[in-house]
């Protein structure tokens, strides 16, 4: 991540604390993963009928996991690259 999720305005953090298994078997499919030093975790799930998916707000949040220094306009907020690549991404594989 570029910048933390953790903001003054506490109700627009996006903040997610979910994760999953991710182990072989059972019903999902890794999708997402955040990998830190000595960390992997599984954020992003798609079931294995690639019908239902799961993404945490923050994969999809503009600035947070690009390194811009402002979102361009707060009151009109659209996917930055990072987001779309993540979104288009997951709508591909429900397809």
């Amino acid at each position: 991540m570029a910048h933390s999720p953790k903001t003054p305005a506490g109700w627009q953090q996006p903040l997610c604390p979910w994760q999953f298994d991710s182990e072989p078997g059972g019903n999902l499919e890794p999708a997402l993963k955040l990998d830190s030093p000595g960390s992997s975790r599984v954020v992003g799930v798609i079931t294995k009928d690639h019908k239902l998916a799961f993404l945490p707000i923050y994969a999809v949040t503009p600035w947070l996991l690009e390194g811009n220094d402002s979102v361009a306009a707060a009151s009109e907020p659209a996917l930055d690259a990072a987001g779309r690549t993540i979104l288009l991404f997951m709508l591909e594989r429900l397809k």
